[in-house]
């Protein structure tokens, strides 16, 4: 089986869905998965663009632990499986955590997507966003990126869903 690192579309897709993916969203952050020793009480951590991680709270408590998850702006400043840079990032707030182990995958160097979460920049959503929705011949795109509400969330990705579902049955259907 050969592995390929680009899909070629022929016919070509059109223009603008070229040029979005070429731009880009502005999003180059990070989210990394916490595990601390001992059931922490809820709190919630803001920081500065500067810091390596700028948003953190607990989300579970698994086997007497906390589950904390964390977000930072710029995946190249700090990996998200490294245990000891997440603990020095997170002393900001608490030192007081021992950090048992993290997890997390860098959404930014992986061949496949090279971005995060969907943060458009400026005038990329009324530029792009309806002809990234329309299908390409008989492909039909969907995904949490290309919801018209909700985008980046489990909730966008099924009205995307739901939208090429129905774009396809009217295809199907011939309507």
């Amino acid at each position: 089986m050969e592995s390929y690192d680009v899909v070629i579309f022929r016919p070509a897709l059109p223009a603008a869905k070229l040029a979005a993916s070429a731009e880009r969203t502005a999003s180059q952050g990070l989210k990394t998965w916490i595990r601390v020793r001992g059931e922490v009480a809820p709190f919630t951590g803001y920081a500065p663009d500067d810091h390596d991680l700028t948003f953190v709270r607990p989300e579970y408590a698994v086997d007497g632990d906390t589950v904390l998850v964390a977000f930072g702006t710029r995946a190249h400043d700090l990996d998200p499986t490294d245990k000891a840079g997440v603990a020095r990032a997170l002393a900001a707030w608490r030192p007081d955590l021992e950090v048992v182990d993290v997890a997390g995958h860098n959404w930014m160097t992986d061949e496949f997507s090279r971005e995060t979460w969907p943060m458009q920049r400026p005038g990329q959503l009324t530029k792009y966003l309806a002809a990234l929705q329309r299908p390409h011949g008989s492909i039909h795109f969907a995904g949490s990126d290309l919801a018209t509400g909700w985008a980046g969330f489990i909730d966008g990705a099924v009205e995307s869903g739901l939208r090429a579902a129905r774009q396809v049955t009217d295809a199907l259907c011939g309507s």
